[in-house]
């Protein structure tokens, strides 16, 4: 696939390794020798060295959403039946890697909203587009990809919904991050907080500050290439 593949069986050797070389992208395996490999993965994305490392989950079990909500890109199910998957796989992979800015989509009504989180996320590596309203994000959600989507937990419930429900899928290893932000009590209905409840593919924040971290760890944002005020 065009990388050159440093390999080992043990956690402690791959959290070691992320530290010494100029890794661009990790596969982890669950069951391992040492350290299971969920916690291998915690420590990764905890460590403001390694946070922005893309991690791919290879297991035996269908842990997705696990791997989703603890930082990693998407997960691969082993054993892989075919080359034409492993070549699929790596081209994902690569995909995501050869990209250096990535696509963040806002969708906020209030002008005088939108424009301080955009300053906040910042540009650059990042490639933010801004939608008013849920016609017009769904819109561009069947045009485009997008790398993770920022939605205002103060819209109307039936737009939350809507987006939400068209957010599936673009590639086969993963499901695009979805970030609800909201500094005030949400607006929502008993039907959309118990939905909100039960998923695990949706982070909730409440401040600027997670909202920066969640959307740094979700696009893997180098820690080196935020701002002083981003890093502070």
């Amino acid at each position: 696939a065009g990388m050159k593949g440093i390999a080992t069986s043990r956690g402690a050797a791959a959290l070691a390794m992320a530290r010494e070389y100029p890794i661009c992208a990790i596969t982890l395996d669950i069951c391992l020798p040492d350290i299971n490999g969920w916690r291998v993965l915690r420590r990764l994305k905890q460590d403001l060295e390694t946070r922005h490392i893309p991690a791919y989950i290879v297991s035996t079990e269908d842990e997705r959403e696990r791997a989703q909500m603890m930082g990693a890109v998407g997960s691969v199910l082993k054993p892989l039946q075919t080359k034409e998957t492993i070549d699929e796989f790596f081209a994902e992979i690569r995909r995501f890697v050869d990209r250096p800015v990535k696509e963040l989509l806002v969708v906020e009504q209030d002008d005088a909203r939108r424009e301080p989180l955009v300053a906040l996320i910042g540009n650059g590596d990042v490639h933010s587009t801004t939608a008013a309203e849920s016609q017009e994000a769904l819109k561009l959600l069947d045009e485009r990809q997008f790398d993770c989507i920022v939605l205002d937990m103060q819209s109307p419930a039936a737009n939350v919904d809507s987006v939400i429900d068209r957010v599936n899928g673009h590639s086969p290893t993963g499901e695009t991050p979805l970030v609800m932000y909201s500094e005030e009590p949400m607006l929502l209905d008993g039907t959309m907080m118990d939905r909100l409840a039960r998923s695990t593919k949706i982070r909730h924040v409440q401040t600027p500050d997670r909202l920066l971290d969640e959307i740094s760890l979700l696009l893997h944002r180098p820690i080196a290439k935020l701002a002083d005020h981003q890093r502070q």
